[in-house]
């Protein structure tokens, strides 16, 4: 039990329990490693033949429109879960646990109200899911059910692509979630299974990285030490638009090459959203413009800086005439001689 939850929280496997007399808590699951990874809380143990035989009516949740295990297709002959027929055999779980979706739920005698029949979640590096019903082949053979329906079929296929398709390969690249700005170091992170995916120390691992030009480097990532089969390198992305980055590593015999991860790189958008100080900026600004950069302990000798600035700054100050007797007198005289001036010549 320890190595199934550890298959799914470790190795990145999908896991589905299926209902039946003998399953989930009627089977005894509670309390066991593997009740760790399910979606669904369980009860304490129960009877096997605890209400396991009644009539159940399974209806959509909200998330079942869109999930690549519940999605419908448009010209099918079913285009409702709720058209489906009753389901006779169910196990009785309990509520969801925090993060984990229901998909389908049911309701039916005994139940207080509508129960998660079909439920998943993320769990470590990998996904679980319930489906707490055994004879949802009902939905093939029932006689309600039109021979070229395949909404059963559909069921199956579209759960195991889904319990499968995350599955990490055993070279991953790993890059930045969030774009990154023209000039910034980019962390590349590699993790190197081997064929019993047990990481993997001995590695020789190079990142080959392409710019949007098309340009080719080659990156060599170094083991981390603190966990096995990690490896980190970087390298400077200094042109806007993706960057492709795959892994190779070599072995013992094997080399084995990650699939290609990208990370865009665009003007950065930090400063709208990060209020801290950029030293590097301010000091950049500062030498282009002819300014200084301050910090907290230089920040007392501004004022003094100021006064010997070699850059002066033009300040208007307004007074009226009458708080300005000197000026207001010379004003009088001048107006008062171009008259006098004016009156001689006959201009007045």
């Amino acid at each position: 039990l320890t190595m199934l939850e550890e298959y799914v929280a470790r190795r990145g496997g999908g896991l589905l329990l299926l209902g039946g007399r003998r399953a989930l808590a009627e089977g005894g699951w509670s309390g066991t490693p593997v009740a760790e990874a399910l979606p669904v809380r369980l009860a304490p143990e129960q009877a096997a033949d605890s209400l396991f035989h009644a009539p159940l009516t399974v209806t959509a949740a909200r998330a079942a429109a869109t999930h690549p295990i519940t999605r419908m297709e448009p010209d099918s002959a079913v285009t409702e879960w709720d058209a489906l027929p009753p389901l006779t055999a169910f196990n009785r779980v309990g509520e969801l646990k925090p993060g984990a979706t229901a998909l389908l739920t049911g309701t039916g005698p005994g139940l207080p109200a509508a129960m998660p029949v079909l439920a998943h979640q993320r769990y470590g590096a990998g996904r679980a899911a319930v489906f707490a019903v055994q004879d949802s082949w009902l939905w093939q053979m029932h006689a309600d059910i039109p021979l070229e329906d395949e909404t059963h079929e559909r069921l199956w296929r579209q759960a195991l692509r889904w319990l499968v398709a995350d599955t990490p390969d055993p070279v991953v690249a790993q890059l930045p979630a969030e774009p990154v700005a023209p000039g910034e170091v980019v962390e590349v992170s590699g993790v190197v299974r081997d064929d019993r995916f047990s990481g993997v120390n001995r590695a020789a691992v190079m990142a080959e990285v392409t710019s949007p030009a098309g340009e080719t480097r080659v990156v060599p990532l170094e083991w981390t030490v603190a966990r096995d089969g990690e490896y980190r390198g970087r390298f400077t992305a200094d042109q806007l638009g993706p960057y492709a980055v795959t892994l190779t590593a070599r072995y013992d015999s094997a080399v084995v090459t990650s699939s290609p991860a990208v990370v865009p790189v665009t003007p950065s958008r930090e400063e709208y959203f990060g209020a801290r100080m950029r030293r590097g900026t301010l000091e950049r600004v500062a030498a282009e413009t002819g300014g200084r950069f301050y910090t907290a302990d230089r920040v007392a000798s501004l004022a003094e800086d100021l006064t010997y600035a070699d850059r002066g700054v033009t300040v208007v100050e307004e007074l009226e005439l009458w708080d300005a007797p000197v000026a207001f007198a010379l004003i009088l005289i001048l107006l008062s001689v171009e008259w006098m001036v004016r009156r001689r010549r006959g201009l007045a």
